[in-house]
C-alpha cells in the first residue's frame, strides 16, 4: 500500500520514451495489453528491499488486489460483488463501475469509474474517519494509516494508496490534505482541517498538482473571506 514493495516492474513515462509503448514497459501493459494483471504483478522478481524506496508502480496495488481476491474467495464470498456489498452499498454509492481483465480481476490501477457524488461519498467516508451515517465501514486505524507518509518516501508525498501534502508540495493547501488521484488529474481530496472534500473529474491543464493547488487555494480563501 506504500508503493514500496521493491518488485521489479518497469515504468517508462509515456510522454518521454518511444519504448514506453513496448512490452518492456510493464506498468503500461496493465492498460494496453491482454494480460492477467494479477499474475503479471505477483510474478516479478524482487529488485530492491521492500519498504526501502517509494516508486509509483502498478505492481503494488495489483499485488494487493490478488491478496484481496484470495481472501474473499477463501471465505466463500463473491469476489465480483465484494466491492459493492462491502463498501459502495454502505456509503450509498450507486454508480461505481470497476472493470476487470479477461480473467475477472479488478484492474484497480485504472478503469474505475464513479459519479462526482459517489466520489464525494468516498471522500466523506475518509473525512469522517471511516464512518458513514453512524456506521463504521473502515477499521479505526485505516484513515490514520493511509495518511501516514510511506517510510520509503522522503518527500512525505505518499501514504497508503493516497497522495499526501505532508511535505508541502501544494503551498496553498493544508498539509493534512490527502487525496486519491486518477488519470489526467482527476482527484478526490480530503482536507480534515477545513472539514472539506473536493472532487474534480475533468482533466487539469498544466499538470494536476499545480492546477489543483490554485483551485483549492481559491476555494479556501473564499471561505475564509468575510
Amino acid at each position: 500500500m506504500n508503493m514500496s514493495s521493491g518488485l521489479e516492474f518497469t515504468n517508462y513515462d509515456i510522454g518521454d520514451r518511444i519504448d514506453a509503448w513496448s512490452a518492456s514497459n510493464e506498468h503500461s501493459r496493465i492498460y494496453f495489453d491482454a494480460v492477467n494483471v494479477f499474475e503479471l504483478a505477483v510474478n516479478q522478481p524482487l529488485e530492491i528491499p521492500p519498504g526501502s524506496r517509494f516508486r509509483y508502480r502498478n505492481s503494488d496495488p495489483l499485488t494487493l488486489g490478488r491478496i484481496v481476491r484470495d481472501k474473499v474467495e477463501a471465505r466463500g464470498e463473491s469476489y465480483l460483488a465484494f466491492p459493492q456489498e462491502a463498501l459502495f452499498d454502505r456509503i450509498g454509492a450507486r454508480n461505481f463501475v470497476l472493470e476487470t481483465d479477461a480473467w475477472g480481476n479488478f484492474i484497480m490501477t485504472g478503469y474505475d469509474y464513479g459519479s462526482a457524488r459517489d466520489w464525494a461519498r468516498f471522500g466523506l467516508l475518509h473525512l469522517w474517519d471511516g464512518e458513514f451515517a453512524g456506521e463504521r465501514v473502515l477499521s479505526e486505524d485505516w484513515v490514520d494509516f493511509v495518511r501516514t507518509p510511506a517510510p520509503g518516501d522522503p518527500t512525505q508525498g505518499y501514504g497508503g494508496l493516497f497522495w499526501l501534502n505532508r511535505g508541502g508540495a501544494m503551498d496553498r493547501v493544508p498539509r493534512d490534505a490527502f487525496w486519491a488521484s486518477g488519470y489526467m488529474g482527476q482527484m478526490t481530496m480530503v482536507i480534515p482541517s477545513a472539514d472539506m472534500v473536493v472532487v474534480r473529474l475533468g482533466p487539469s491543464p498544466g499538470g494536476s498538482q499545480d492546477y489543483m493547488n490554485d483551485v483549492i487555494g481559491e476555494v479556501l480563501d473564499s471561505i475564509d473571506s468575510p
